[in-house]
């Protein structure tokens, strides 16, 4: 009877102490915690998608072939989508945590921050195309092969003093004035827009179009309309 009294007395105790053993949680530990974001399976059931990304970092983006029972791994790849017909994957890819980090400490002007490029990989080849500095990108939901991607500014020239050399004749500023190029807005003022690529990842068939503002996919799979600035 007091063996057993006793084991009943441990058993309560054990879990008290083991409660007191526990290691406070630190900001640090919710910065390794992981989420699940953006799953979901292509129509025929043959391609999986989905992001594991932590509270704070670089988040990874996972392609699994179910039949062959591969998977593909693309490091700080977001927002992705399926092509209608499932001949291509496209997605975002962020720029490095740390890069970005960097920049709002060194208090970098918008244009000059670190951007997004756009992934695009074909299936079933595997061909991998990346295209730099992209603000969004969108893709026919019904049919269709095409996509529709707006570039971000592009990066400001660096102008360098150039001295005159000997002989060069000089210029009015009426003439300089003439000579200087125009912007795509009203009255010679800067376009606010960007270029609008729309791209046929499978035929390589591309149209552009500049000082694009707005843009809109049809369901058809067939019409694209957008707003010029």
């Amino acid at each position: 009877m007091k063996f057993r009294k006793f084991s009943l007395l441990v058993l309560f105790l054990l879990p008290l102490a083991l409660f007191g053993q526990k290691k406070p949680l630190t900001h640090d530990d919710y910065d390794g915690w992981k989420s699940l974001r953006q799953q979901s399976i292509t129509d025929n059931g043959e391609w999986i998608k989905y992001e594991i990304n932590p509270q704070e970092g670089d988040g990874t983006l996972y392609l699994y072939n179910v039949k062959k029972k591969s998977q593909e791994k693309f490091d700080r790849g977001f927002s992705s989508d399926f092509s209608a017909g499932n001949d291509f994957f496209a997605f975002l890819i962020k720029p490095e945590f740390d890069v970005t980090r960097q920049a709002k400490k060194d208090k970098k002007k918008p244009d000059e921050m670190p951007k997004n490029n756009l992934g695009i990989k074909l299936i079933p080849d595997g061909e991998m195309l990346t295209v730099e500095r992209v603000k969004s990108f969108k893709v026919f939901e019904k049919k269709g092969s095409w996509i529709a991607y707006l570039m971000e500014k592009p990066l400001p020239e660096k102008k360098e003093k150039k001295e005159k050399q000997e002989g060069e004749e000089n210029v009015t500023p009426a003439e300089e004035k003439a000579q200087a190029p125009r912007g795509g807005g009203r009255n010679g003022a800067k376009a606010d827009g960007t270029e609008l690529v729309i791209y046929n990842p499978v035929t390589k068939s591309s149209h552009s179009f500049m000082d694009v503002v707005d843009y809109t996919l049809a369901k058809d799979g067939e019409t694209i309309g957008f707003v010029q600035s």
